[in-house]
């Protein structure tokens, strides 16, 4: 799987307030951004259920980049740093269980 998976107009206003509190604060080991990148890890599995955790991770940078849209070169890599940073943790517990996101 390469590239955007989700159709843009399936994102939804959890996704999209969860990307906003994680590039709002851009402070991964916060609590709020940890939640955050939870519900933003649930919301895509719940649109891409049998992807791997590489790509879900792929599909919240590809988010990011659709919702904060930038030229700015280093504005972007700061952008995709932080989705990366942030969702890492979610994906982790996914791979660890096998798919299964925090025991569901």
């Amino acid at each position: 799987m390469r590239g955007r998976k989700i159709d843009p107009e399936k994102y939804t206003d959890d996704m999209k307030s969860a990307l906003a509190v994680i590039l709002d604060e851009n402070a991964p080991q916060k609590s709020s951004s940890k939640r955050a990148a939870l519900a933003l890890h649930l919301e895509i599995r719940k649109l891409m259920p049998n992807a791997r955790a590489k790509d879900v991770g792929a599909e919240a940078i590809w988010i990011g980049r659709e919702e904060y849209p930038t030229q700015d070169e280093k504005v972007a890599w700061l952008r995709d740093h932080a989705v990366r940073a942030a969702i890492s943790v979610p994906l982790t517990i996914d791979r660890e269980e096998k798919g299964s996101a925090l025991g569901e």
